[in-house]
């Protein structure tokens, strides 16, 4: 088992993400356990979701805006 980081960060190009992944790895070192560190655009959510990423489906289904989101909510994002 292990944590799951994800940074949702305005439009980025492919190196930006890239490097917001460096620095918050870097941030994160040593790691105290396995961790995982996804970077999307806030833009690629709603096209991930509609792909069918589950770890964001599972995210937007669990929370939203901090609080729990029900399907309506979710319907709003696709």
């Amino acid at each position: 088992s292990d944590v799951d980081f994800l940074l949702v960060v305005p439009q980025k190009t492919r190196k930006d993400r890239h490097e917001i992944y460096l620095k918050a790895s870097k941030a994160l070192d040593p790691h105290p356990f396995p961790c995982d560190i996804v970077v999307r655009s806030r833009s690629d959510i709603p096209s991930r979701i509609k792909a069918g990423d589950f770890f964001l489906q599972d995210i937007m289904i669990t929370f939203q805006g901090g609080r729990c989101a029900s399907k309506q909510n979710m319907a709003a994002v696709n």
